[in-house]
C-alpha cells in the first residue's frame, strides 16, 4: 500500500487572526459609539470572526486528511460532518463542536450584514469565541507537532 503524503499544518494565520480579533474587540470597547472608529472596529470584528471560522474549518480538514486513510473522503464532507469527525479524533469535545456549528451559522448571518449590526449583537460572545478558537489552534498545533507536521 502506498504511503500517503502527510501535509504540514501551519496554524500561524489562525493565531494571527485571533490576535487581530482580540485587538479589534478591545478597540471597539474603547471607542465612542457612532464614531468612524466604532464602525471600523465593528467591521474588523465581523471580518476576523468570518476568517477565523473559515480557517478553523480548513485546518480541521487538513488535520483530518492526515488522520484518515482517505483524504478525498474528507474533501467531500460537509461542515457538520467535519465537526463530527473532529470529535471522533479528539480535536474537539462534543460541546465545542456544537459551539463551532453555531459559529458557522452566525457566520452565514454575518455575511449578509454590514458588520456593524453583527459585531454589536455578538460582541458579548466574542471572548468565548476567541477562547474556543485559541483552544482549537492549540490542539491542532500540538497534534501536528507530535506527528512532525508543523512546518516550524
Amino acid at each position: 500500500m502506498k504511503e500517503q503524503q502527510r501535509m504540514a499544518i501551519d496554524t500561524a494565520s489562525l493565531n494571527h487572526c485571533i490576535q487581530t480579533l482580540e485587538k479589534a474587540c478591545a478597540m471597539l470597547e474603547a471607542c465612542e459609539e457612532c464614531s468612524i472608529d466604532h464602525n471600523v472596529y465593528c467591521c474588523a470584528c465581523a471580518k476576523e470572526f468570518d476568517v477565523i471560522v473559515e480557517l478553523s474549518d480548513k485546518l480541521l480538514r487538513q488535520r483530518l486528511k492526515n488522520l484518515l486513510d482517505s483524504p478525498k473522503t474528507v474533501e467531500r464532507l460537509l461542515p457538520p460532518d467535519i465537526l463530527h469527525k473532529a470529535v471522533q479524533h479528539d480535536l474537539l469535545q462534543q460541546e465545542e463542536a456544537q459551539r463551532w456549528q453555531a459559529y458557522r451559522e452566525n457566520r452565514t448571518y454575518s455575511r449578509h450584514d454590514d458588520g456593524k449590526a453583527f459585531a454589536e449583537q455578538e460582541k458579548a460572545r466574542f471572548p468565548a469565541f476567541i477562547a474556543d478558537a485559541r483552544a482549537l489552534e492549540q490542539v491542532i498545533r500540538a497534534q501536528a507537532d507530535r506527528h512532525g507536521q508543523n512546518p516550524h
